[in-house]
């Protein structure tokens, strides 16, 4: 079912948003001609940052398809985009639902009509908890599953339910974790308690097992294979422990959800050697819709090696941020009007990719012979070799590591054609 995005198009145009002609500032974005606009031709603002369609497109399809293959349900994180627009592609595509982090990613996927949605996060808030139970009492058709991993959250979950005078029933998972992470239970014992504890709650009902290995990754290809794999191992032996002691709420549908964008392969191995006539396995990888050309890139080249689920998906990078040469205050320097306000810089640097100079240029062409070497708020640092001859007013994209510490600083993104003709307007609602 596609999502209603007619409200996307009410949307105006805030004062500081960046990459749009500035007189479209106030205007709604169904007023705005997006199809005149190409930001290599100085139709917008910069730095401006853009999604190729084609590329989105295709590892939206290759992905679902993977996962298909592998007999998982997807739930790809939305805390990736926040872009319902981009969900519905998800979601038209073949995806199972949307997964988030926050009540807030709840409230925007409930506003554009999602209907089953993974929290993959505590609920602890009072005001979050009462959101949670409202919402469930007036859409029966709303499926939402949220994280336990102590008695005293279940205890709240069920606590507050009974101050609101109401007979709903919360969908929990009982998270998993490990010595060092975030969330999630580290030991046996503790999971056992944890989930008889829940089933003798009223209104609190235990559907699943959660887990996220990416915390696992450290570089080393074949330590973190082993490290994943042994995770895993454990999650299975929660789950064994729990149907034994017949501690789901329904035992013919138990879910098993786990996976990033950096070993999905393994976990969709993983779910594929578990009980298959019970469990619902749900992988929820995020970054994998724009893909990356640094971080992910390389932890996707070792999903091909490993082939752990089949043949791994080939993602295109599908996000760049453009931006303009400012100065060239030293012979060996350009500096490039492009900061951390514009684009991800927590895990590695952008990655110079590309430049356009309008007047002896018909596409862009790589930019060699140069290296990104700082970038600050508003300003990125190029040393320049001998061959490079970029001047004041050139542009330069930049692809990125992390899609998701670079869709949280854009109100709207464009999507292009394979030419960069504006097609349309990707909106955010971080």
């Amino acid at each position: 079912m596609a999502l209603d995005l007619k409200a996307i198009d009410n949307c105006l145009v805030e004062a500081g948003t960046k990459g749009l002609p500035h007189e479209a500032e106030g205007a709604p974005l169904s007023e705005i001609d997006f199809n005149s606009l190409n930001p290599l031709k100085g139709d917008c603002s910069y730095p401006v940052a853009i999604i190729k369609e084609q590329a989105l497109n295709h590892n939206i399809y290759i992905m679902q398809r993977y996962m298909d293959r592998a007999g998982m349900r997807f739930a790809p994180h939305g805390k990736t985009t926040m872009s319902p627009q981009i969900f519905d592609r998800q979601l038209e595509a073949g995806a199972w639902g949307i997964t988030v982090a926050t009540m807030p990613q709840v409230r925007v996927c409930r506003r554009f009509g999602i209907f089953r949605i993974i929290i993959a996060n505590q609920v602890i808030s009072t005001k979050d908890i009462q959101y949670l139970v409202q919402e469930t009492a007036q859409n029966p058709d709303f499926i939402c599953f949220s994280l336990v991993d102590s008695i005293e959250a279940a205890d709240r979950l069920q606590s507050i339910i009974e101050e609101t005078n109401n007979i709903v029933k919360l969908k929990v998972l009982l998270e998993i974790g490990m010595s060092g992470g975030r969330c999630g239970c580290r030991t046996m014992e503790e999971a056992l308690s944890i989930a008889h504890h829940i089933k003798t709650l009223s209104n609190v009902e235990l559907h699943g097992l959660e887990s996220y290995e990416g915390l696992l990754n450290s570089g080393k290809t074949e330590q973190d294979t082993l490290a994943v794999n042994e995770f895993m191992a454990k999650m299975k032996m929660v789950y064994n422990n729990c149907v034994e002691h017949n501690l789901f709420f329904n035992k013919k549908e138990i879910m098993l959800t786990a996976g990033g964008t950096a070993f999905f392969d393994l976990v969709a191995k993983a779910f594929g050697d578990t009980d298959k006539h019970h469990i619902v396995p749900v992988i929820r990888s995020g970054c994998y819709v724009t893909h990356d050309s640094g971080f992910y890139k390389k932890l996707v080249n070792e999903v091909h090696k490993r082939k752990a689920a089949g043949t791994g998906p080939e993602l295109q990078s599908a996000l760049e941020v453009w931006a303009q040469v400012i100065s060239r205050p030293e012979p060996d320097l350009a500096i490039i009007g492009l900061g951390i306000r514009d684009i991800s810089n927590d895990i590695e640097l952008p990655v110079v990719e590309n430049w356009f100079r309008s007047e002896i240029m018909d596409i862009p062409k790589p930019l060699t012979d140069c290296i990104l070497i700082k970038i600050m708020d508003q300003h990125a640092f190029l040393r320049i070799g001998q061959g490079c001859d970029l001047k004041v007013g050139d542009l330069v994209s930049f692809g990125v590591s992390h899609p998701c510490t670079t869709f949280d600083k854009w109100k709207v993104l464009l999507l292009v054609d394979e030419n960069y003709q504006v097609t349309s307007v990707i909106k955010t609602f971080f």
